[in-house]
């Protein structure tokens, strides 16, 4: 027993001679580890090496294409495809083994690009189906070769390059083989495998972006359905304009979202699924006090305005602005009045618009002190950033139609106290701010009865058929058309509120502008008629029964005016003019 406690004894003991293997074990592990290393870097110092000169080599090797020598490049691309998988199945461990291969495949590829320039030859290039073969090198396991590919479809969607193969009747042919070839699918699985912190993936990503755009541009709904449908580029371009520091991919990814939202109902739904208000707002937030830090972080701001307001047009998502206290923070933006006051002007208008949940949060929310000191003074908003005269106009016309637009909205969709409390914004300060509604309609009406002289100038050596007709509105609505009978409306609500001092003020100033109520009647009914009753949904319908009632309101308050005298001051009744302006008889 004492023998046996002695060894147990003894055993147990550590052996230094077990340390000085165990200690050179290590060291030789790390030793081959470290020689992997640095063979991985040089192989890849290599590889860089070798595609860059085959690169250069490829850039002075083109030559001029015609339909057979775009099936000879096809087959030597499959040929070098093949190689390259046989190689790396061969020698998986061997990374210099195989590198040639790599290489060849490399240069094929760089020859393709010859194609970018011969726009007649791209639909023979499609039929031999090499386009399968090229998207399945995005799944290479050297993210060079990869990006090659990116590169290459890049300069075949190219924009420019689209509009020649319309011109030739072919574009259809190149971007329907990219969809059905699972094309579209493949570029943005691709793009989660890009490390940005490279430059040439980052290079990578904004190009794979530029395809699906040019894409985008071809086909807009059937692309937009197909990417929210079938791939994840909303969460990641939601992930991707999260706020952090600003860089290109993030601007673009902005500006891919907002093309996005604008070309499907289908998209601004599935936004609303991915949680993608609350994303928008989170990466517009900043901007609330922050100024932005140079032109492109300007775009990138607008950009993310665009998108809320096109997500707004699906109702769900109005319901998920509020939720995420959307109100709140375009009140608080409007109140700062820096660079983000603009677009948050433009969120609350589409908020508002046939919603009278968000009209009341605007009120609650105090938002009617933040929006009425831009009444009658959209110039106020920040403009500076904006280099010529004719930006700023064009902004401030912008700035203008959203206040009045916004006013209308609450007009119409706010009864009982929250009216109330709309309408006493109109009689503070001595009526001033209707002063300034009249004001601001009396100078876009002189805007489009200046358009319509023109346009019976013109029209006096030419015919008046539809497309004159159609031409001639939308040249009104370009001038100012909405606006003036957007305020129009508004005055109107202030006419038939009840309050009769409101009203009879309202009414005064119109006079003295040279607008009688028949002017008014006038503009509302045209506003009505255009409204038309092909839109369907139950905010829309309720929306034109309002319009009715007012319409019908004030009729009945201008037929009880027209057997009157005109308001004090005048020298007889109003009528309307060509513009339904007011003329003096």
């Amino acid at each position: 027993m004492e023998a046996l406690h002695a060894l147990s004894e003894f055993s147990a003991e550590p052996d230094p001679r077990e340390d000085e293997r165990a200690g050179a074990e290590s060291a030789s592990k790390r030793a081959r580890t470290a020689a992997h290393a640095e063979q991985a870097r040089a192989t890849r110092d290599e590889v860089a090496r070798r595609l860059a000169a085959a690169d250069e080599a490829g850039n002075g090797a083109d030559e001029a294409l015609d339909e057979a020598s775009v099936k000879r490049l096809v087959l030597a691309l499959e040929k070098r495809v093949t190689e390259n998988v046989r190689m790396r199945a061969k020698f998986a461990t061997e990374p210099n083994r195989f590198l040639k291969s790599e290489i060849e495949l490399f240069a094929e590829l760089k020859k393709l690009h010859a194609l970018a320039t011969s726009p007649a030859l791209i639909p023979p290039f499609v039929r031999t189906g090499a386009l399968t073969t090229i998207l399945s090198l995005l799944a290479h396991e050297n993210t060079d070769i990869s990006v090659e590919v990116i590169d290459l479809l890049s300069e075949l969607t190219d924009a420019d390059l689209l509009v020649e193969l319309r011109e030739l009747a072919a574009a259809n042919t190149l971007i329907a083989a990219l969809l059905e070839s699972g094309g579209v699918e493949t570029i943005v699985e691709h793009i989660s495998r890009l490390d940005e912190a490279d430059a040439d993936e980052a290079e990578a990503v904004h190009k794979s972006l530029l395809i699906v755009e040019n894409l985008l541009e071809a086909q807009p709904a059937r692309v937009a359905e197909l990417l929210v449908g079938k791939t994840a580029l909303l969460p990641w371009l939601l992930q991707r304009i999260k706020p952090r520091a600003f860089d290109a991919n993030k601007l673009y990814a902005s500006e891919l979202l907002s093309i996005l939202l604008q070309a499907s109902s289908v998209v601004r739904e599935q936004l609303g699924a991915a949680d993608g208000m609350e994303a928008l707002l989170l990466a517009v937030a900043p901007f609330k006090r922050k100024e932005p830090a140079g032109g492109e972080e300007e775009e990138l701001c607008e950009n993310l305005f665009d998108s809320i307001c096109s997500a707004l047009l699906f109702p769900a998502n109005q319901t998920l602005f509020l939720k995420a206290e959307g109100v709140e923070l375009m009140i608080l933006a409007l109140r700062e009045g820096r660079f983000g006051a603009r677009g948050a002007l433009r969120t609350l208008d589409f908020a508002a618009q046939r919603n009278a949940v968000v009209a009341e949060r605007i009120v609650d929310s105090r938002g009617l002190g933040a929006l009425f000191p831009y009444v009658g003074r959209a110039a106020s908003l920040p403009l500076a950033h904006l280099k010529s005269r004719a930006e700023r106009e064009t902004a401030q016309r912008e700035d203008d139609e959203h206040i009045i637009s916004l006013l209308a909205s609450l007009c119409h969709e706010l009864d009982g106290r929250y009216r109330q409390r709309l309408l006493g914004k109109f009689v503070e300060g001595g009526h001033d701010k209707v002063a300034a509604l009249v004001a601001t309609r009396q100078a876009y009406a002189a805007r489009v009865a200046a358009f319509e002289a023109r346009a019976r100038v013109e029209a006096d050596g030419g015919g008046d058929d539809d497309d004159d007709d159609g031409e001639l509105f939308l040249g009104r609505l370009e001038a100012g058309l909405l606006t003036v009978q957007l305020a129009t409306t508004v005055l109107a609500y202030l006419i038939v509120s009840g309050d009769p001092s409101l009203s009879r003020t309202t009414l005064l100033l119109l006079h003295e502008a040279g607008v009688g109520v028949d002017g008014v009647a006038a503009s509302l009914r045209e506003l009505r008629e255009s409204m038309g009753e092909a839109q369907v949904g139950v905010a829309v319908t309720n929306n034109r029964l309002k319009m009715d009632a007012l319409c019908a309101r004030f009729e009945q308050l201008s037929a009880r005016l027209v057997r009157r005298q005109a308001p004090s001051g005048a020298g007889g009744a109003t009528v309307a003019g060509p513009t339904g302006e007011g003329e003096h008889q």
